[in-house]
């Protein structure tokens, strides 16, 4: 499996290569790691998965190793995506954008097992420093819209 490294002093993580998907990360002072998307994970679109084979996705991973943007077409349904993950210090920047809805069908946008945050895997560290964001959903209304692109930013 082809993987995408991201780095600084502070976090090392690993992107999938053809997927905007964490597999991992570490706290690089700590030694501490944390685990990423499960194998089962879905892009959940209107509340229904949607397969990563539905769609052509372009990958483009910064030479500095600190971010990588991921295109992401589904051309039936006319929606184009855009997804970057950034190194911020402390922490993985996740931005969503939808590039295009051609045909005014996007509502949601979910991950389910796929977190966008840090599942915790040592436990000697304090369980409220954990958060997943796996299993939220972010709308796209037409009144977002038309106040610009939607998207989303987690930190």
């Amino acid at each position: 499996m082809k993987t995408i490294p991201l780095q600084n002093e502070i976090l090392a993580v690993e992107l999938d290569g053809t997927r905007p998907v964490v597999l991992g990360y570490q706290h690089r002072p700590s030694g501490t790691r944390m685990g990423g998307a499960r194998p089962d994970g879905a892009l959940m679109v209107n509340g229904k998965p949607c397969g990563w084979s539905e769609w052509a996705i372009s990958v483009a991973a910064d030479k500095s190793h600190a971010a990588c943007t991921y295109d992401a077409s589904h051309a039936e349904e006319g929606w184009r995506l855009r997804f970057r993950f950034a190194l911020d210090v402390h922490a993985l920047v996740m931005t969503l954008e939808v590039v295009a809805d051609l045909h005014a069908t996007l509502r949601t946008i979910a991950f389910r097992d796929l977190p966008l945050a840090l599942i915790l895997q040592d436990l000697r560290l304090q369980p409220q420093a954990a958060q997943s964001f796996s299993g939220a959903a972010w709308p796209t209304s037409r009144a977002s819209q038309a106040a610009g692109r939607p998207g989303l930013s987690l930190r």
